[in-house]
């Protein structure tokens, strides 16, 4: 078993504690009610704790984030809103090895499109084939994960 020094416990303790701030400051302000309330006011969260954790984790070598066991990472802002940030993505996986024997069709337009996700919005990819009707997919998931509604669809 590997010695974990008390600097370097202290340390990941801060790495947690950011990330365990940001998920309960997440639990409220990605909530549709919270975001409808707030679309007229600049972006002003994007998970900024969690990426002072991550930049610490990286600076000090600890590892957090590293590992498959560690907390989902945020990519960027939804591509749908523009509000929340993006702890998921579909799509994009035609040049992924694990298709290289099975490679999509090139009408396959998910494959070569990646759109990030947030966890409250659910779209519907079933009919989508080009932009516009990704447009249209988006616009049906903003108006069901931005309302008047505490919890999400």
């Amino acid at each position: 078993m590997r010695k974990v020094t008390p600097n370097k416990r202290i340390r990941r303790g801060v790495a947690r504690g950011l990330n365990a701030t940001c998920c309960a400051v997440d639990a409220i302000a990605y909530r549709p009610a919270v975001v409808k309330l707030t679309m007229l006011l600049p972006r002003l969260w994007r998970c900024q704790l969690e990426r002072l954790g991550m930049w610490l984790d990286d600076r000090w070598a600890i590892g957090y984030w590293a590992d498959d066991s560690g907390p989902a990472a945020p990519s960027g802002i939804w591509d749908c809103c523009r509000r929340r940030a993006a702890w998921l993505y579909v799509g994009d996986y035609a040049n992924d090895p694990e298709f290289e024997d099975d490679r999509p069709p090139a009408d396959d337009f998910l494959a070569r499109r990646r759109v990030n996700l947030c966890a409250w919005c659910r779209p519907d990819f079933a009919d989508v084939s080009n932009e516009n009707e990704l447009e249209e997919c988006f616009a049906a998931a903003r108006r069901a994960s931005i309302s008047w509604r505490w919890r999400g669809p």
